[in-house]
């Protein structure tokens, strides 16, 4: 039952699939007890089981119930159901520790199986795994580091280091900026810093980090701007001012009138060239 227990939380564990296959071997070749023996194991384990219940030692307690479970499941199996999910919860809150966070997450999955759905084991499940997936992403994506911690920094300020982490992972991500010279992105996470707590050191940056993005800005702003194009000058017609040369003047023929009447005067139009 305990390497079952093992290889279900850990599938790769080759140590553990390796036991149980040797366990299940050396117990199909032992004679198999009877019902009644079966039960009266159950009812010496079960026994021990609330022992450690009130003792409040979880781990030993979850264990021991699943042993009286494997045993012989019809033995009390609502009794059983409820005590291993209160010894599993009760465990997984004793776990939340700094060096012990991914064995609670394994401790509230546990009581999760004993009952669906439960809100209480639900958060808890929830708390510890944001902040189990912030610190394994502290290194390589502090984004996503980021982004979990904020989270759980809003459902519960106080859980473990949560604020000094996010303080930590925004400022850490502001420094980066600031080496990329992206200031209004720097700004911004400075910023969220001071929402968590307030520093000199971090007002220092924010302070600095707005007026470069401020320069930034303006000068952008200025390099988008488009010239007005200028007036064109008027196009000088081909030639003006040169003298005419080469032309030739004709003279015009008369005009022939028509007689006049008697008494009257005969007048021709007549274009002297020189004189004009």
């Amino acid at each position: 039952a305990e390497f079952e227990l093992a290889v279900s939380l850990n599938p790769n564990l080759l140590e553990a699939r390796e036991a149980l296959r040797e366990a299940k071997r050396i117990s199909q070749a032992l004679p198999t007890p009877t019902s009644q023996t079966r039960s009266n194991a159950a009812v010496e384990i079960f026994q021990k089981a609330e022992e450690q219940i009130q003792q409040q030692n979880w781990a030993d307690a979850a264990q021991t119930l699943s042993q009286v479970r494997d045993l012989d499941d019809t033995y009390q199996p609502e009794q059983i159901s409820e005590l291993l999910y209160q010894a599993s919860f009760q465990l997984g809150l004793q776990l939340i520790t700094l060096d012990t966070v991914e064995q609670a997450v394994q401790a509230f999955d546990q009581a999760l199986i004993e009952r669906p759905g439960d809100a209480e084991a639900s958060v808890q499940r929830t708390k510890a795994a944001l902040y189990l997936e912030g610190r394994n992403a502290e290194a390589t994506d502090r984004q996503k580091a980021a982004k979990a911690y904020d989270q759980l920094f809003r459902d519960d300020a106080n859980y473990l280091d949560i604020k000094e982490r996010l303080l930590q992972v925004f400022e850490l991500l502001g420094d980066e900026l600031v080496d990329q010279e992206e200031w209004c992105q720097a700004e911004a996470q400075y910023l969220q810093a001071l929402q968590v707590a307030t520093t000199a050191s971090l007002q220092t940056k924010a302070d600095s980090s707005h007026e470069l993005c401020q320069e930034q800005t303006v000068a952008k702003a200025n390099s988008q701007a488009t010239p007005a194009a200028p007036a064109k000058a008027p196009t000088a017609p081909t030639n003006a001012g040169a003298a005419i040369t080469n032309t030739t003047i004709t003279k015009p023929t008369p005009a022939v009138s028509q007689p006049a009447a008697a008494g009257g005067s005969i007048y021709y139009s007549y274009f002297n060239p020189n004189e004009a």
